[in-house]
């Protein structure tokens, strides 16, 4: 008889689990519905957040784990890109890979053909890509709102769609929105 008991118990948890789960996800929904309407330029799906561009009123909005923010272009004063990866080579040159990948696709190009080898002998490691960005807000205060896109990736496929993502971001910021983009360590 505990048994049965224990077992009607399990499932009433498990189903009510999964009702508040499902609305859960339900809301979500509607709310990136929302967001969308109102940023209808390019999103992104990043490793803390999501991401929204609104091209024509030059805004960023970030949806982030724990607080969403609007930002109006004129507000960042200073982004920093971050590119931080390790690389291992038994033999071959990776460097001449990564010229001549940096040469056909950019920066996600010298990343990859830095990967690339025919015996296999070369591996990447990603440990982190993102943008740092810092604003000035109504009250006068400063917000620096990282927009982390990947880190620890070490498989090819998702490190040039991560790249991609990387790169098109920095475009947006630099090409729509007239932002300087400063490397750092």
């Amino acid at each position: 008889m505990g048994g049965f008991v224990a077992g009607v118990i399990i499932f009433i948890a498990a189903s009510l689990f999964l009702m508040v789960w499902t609305d859960s996800i339900s809301r979500n929904r509607e709310r990136r519905k929302k967001i969308k309407q109102k940023y209808d330029g390019p999103e992104y799906h990043l490793k803390n957040g999501d991401l929204y561009f609104d091209l024509d009123n030059n805004e960023i909005m970030f949806d982030g784990e724990t607080e969403y923010y609007t930002i109006p272009a004129q507000a960042i004063f200073k982004v920093e890109a971050i590119e931080r990866f390790n690389s291992e080579s038994k033999n071959g040159s990776p460097i001449a890979r990564a010229v001549i990948g940096d040469l056909l696709a950019g920066g996600v190009g010298a990343i990859v053909g830095a990967a690339s080898s025919s015996k296999g002998n070369h591996s990447i490691y990603v440990r982190k890509l993102s943008y740092r960005l810092y604003s000035y807000w109504e009250n006068k205060s400063t917000k620096v709102v990282e927009l982390n896109i990947a880190e620890g990736l070490s498989d090819t496929k998702s490190i040039r769609s991560r790249y991609n993502d990387y790169d098109e971001i920095g475009d947006i910021l630099r090409g729509n929105f007239g932002l300087t983009i400063q490397h750092v360590d």
